[in-house]
């Protein structure tokens, strides 16, 4: 063989391992935005459920200090018609 095509030879394997190299970091990319692409959706998720949360807990203070106060109103109303 000559000079010539050993380096043409050369040339065109590390050209095919250039080619599989990419291929595998344009797999390893896609694999790594679909992961994130998941946390993402993860993350906003989870985000709604302690907004979700806190509206419920601060709507069920709110009945509960309602009923309280019904309560002592009420219990006020029965102190006064039992005298």
């Amino acid at each position: 063989m000559s000079t010539l095509s050993i380096k043409h030879r050369f040339i065109k394997v590390r050209y095919e391992q250039l080619l599989r190299q990419q291929e595998k970091l344009i797999r390893d990319m896609e694999s790594s935005v679909s992961r994130r692409e998941t946390i993402v959706t993860r993350g906003e998720y989870q985000q709604k459920i302690p907004q979700n949360k806190a509206i419920m807990q601060s709507t069920v203070q709110k009945k509960i200090t309602d009923l309280q106060r019904k309560i002592r109103e009420s219990s006020q109303v029965n102190l006064s018609l039992n005298k």
